[in-house]
């Protein structure tokens, strides 16, 4: 069980033939990207996640531009999203 924060910036039901819930995290700051061409440009550090939960992603739907917390499962074998990451769990960040 792993666990992630930031502000949920993207979540959608998406799919050809397996349908999936899918989403980002930002989860601060920024990181370095060098292009093709050689420059140097700074990108979000978003972290993709998927959900195949119906009720969590409600809730995930419902706290879309909020800060979460986020828990999930990571599994490698038999995976029909996109993401290798399953979000299990969610909650707001209260301030």
């Amino acid at each position: 069980l792993g666990k992630s924060v930031g502000t949920l910036t993207k979540f959608s039901y998406k799919g050809l033939v397996y349908k999936s819930y899918e989403g980002e995290l930002n989860v601060g700051g920024v990181r370095n990207r060098q292009g093709a061409n050689g420059n140097t440009s700074m990108v979000a550090n978003v972290w993709q996640f998927s959900c195949s939960n119906p009720s969590v992603a409600k809730q995930l739907d419902d706290l879309l531009g909020k800060e979460v917390v986020i828990r999930y499962h990571q599994s490698f074998a038999g995976v029909r999203r996109d993401t290798s990451y399953d979000v299990v769990s969610v909650e707001e960040v209260k301030r």
